[in-house]
């Protein structure tokens, strides 16, 4: 894909200001939690995988825990898509803890920054795909509201 010029997405955004308020958080999101699975899936390769389970504090972790956390989730108050490992509430079984660990890294060990790799990797993909199913989506909303 090409790279994505800001004009373009500007542009995009200006269409889409047309459309009710509450439609454009709904479709919006919905693009964007199609988009993410691209930064998905790239985190999910950087990620390094033990080769054996490992032990803390008397809990087994099986190799790729990590890796099989790593998901998309919106967000409630604003029109946002987050790409994280999902850490589990205070109480829960929790999972993958260490993540913070695995990408910045700690006193003595660098961080893989696997997150971030996936982020640069796939920036102008995922953009350009996000332009693409905005247009087609004002596009079809125009066409069954015949709006000019």
């Amino acid at each position: 894909m090409p790279n994505t010029t800001n004009r373009d997405v500007q542009k995009a955004i200006n269409k889409l200001k047309r459309l009710p308020k509450a439609y454009q958080t709904k479709v919006l999101k919905k693009i964007f939690k199609k988009n993410a699975k691209v930064v998905v899936s790239a985190a999910r390769q950087n990620v390094p995988v033990a080769a054996k389970p490992i032990t803390r504090n008397g809990r087994t972790f099986k190799p790729g825990t990590l890796k099989r956390a790593i998901n998309s989730r919106t967000s409630r108050k604003i029109t946002a898509v987050y790409v994280s490992p999902k850490i589990s509430k205070k109480g829960e079984k929790q999972q993958a803890w260490y993540d913070c660990i695995m990408e910045r890294g700690k006193a003595g060990m660098q961080g893989f920054q696997y997150l971030e790799k996936a982020y640069h990797s796939t920036k102008n993909t995922v953009v350009g795909g996000i332009i693409t199913d905005t247009k087609t989506v004002l596009k079809s909303y125009i066409r069954t509201n015949k709006i000019r």
